[in-house]
């Protein structure tokens, strides 16, 4: 009996940096309650970016953080300019609060697109419409949907569609770095809500 305890506590030992990594990982991050930048900062590339586009950053300052703790998540549809071509293509960019920069675009999927639509099967819509999963106290970003901005060709030349997967990001601070691909991709009972929760 002592020496069975003396492996329990052993086998708990030995786990324990494990135990400590996986809840560390999941600790919310302190949302920041500024001083906030008042002004966007742009860069070379996001100067030429449609007007509208612009206008909307801008206002997001003023917006409350709702991703990674001084972060602010603006995901839309797309069509007014060359940020994000096509009214049915949804876009999103991560903009930093404190220093008003846009530092980011939605995670790029494994085929290398980081701007989404809906599910389609020959053409017509599955009704599985693009989903997202942020909060203001995590850095993971989960994304359901189909890379738009990225087309698969096959070495005989034929186009494939991207297939739609649900990914769980984290975010890095520029960019984002993957934690779990579901197998089952898109085919999930839940209900579908386009642009998050």
């Amino acid at each position: 009996m002592g020496k069975n305890k003396y492996i329990t506590f052993s086998l708990l030992f030995s786990l324990c940096p494990f135990l400590t990594d996986a809840r560390s990982a999941e600790n919310p991050v302190q949302i920041s309650k500024g001083p906030f930048a008042q002004s966007v900062s742009l860069n070379p590339e996001q100067e030429n970016y449609s007007s509208w586009w612009k206008k909307q950053i801008k206002s997001q300052l003023n917006k409350p953080v709702n991703f990674a703790g001084h972060y602010r998540l603006f995901v839309t549809s797309g069509g007014h300019g060359s940020e994000c071509l096509h009214d049915y293509w949804v876009c999103g960019w991560v903009i930093d609060k404190l220093t008003g920069k846009v530092v980011a675009t939605l995670p790029r999927s494994p085929e290398g697109g980081d701007s989404y639509v809906e599910a389609v099967d020959d053409g017509t819509s599955t009704g599985l419409k693009f989903k997202y999963t942020a909060e203001g106290d995590s850095k993971e970003l989960t994304i359901q949907g189909r890379a738009a901005n990225a087309p698969l060709q096959h070495d005989n030349g034929d186009f494939a569609v991207p297939k739609c997967r649900l990914i769980t990001y984290r975010f890095n601070g520029s960019g984002f770095d993957t934690l779990n691909e579901v197998s089952n991709g898109c085919n999930l009972s839940e209900p579908n809500v386009i642009y998050g929760h």
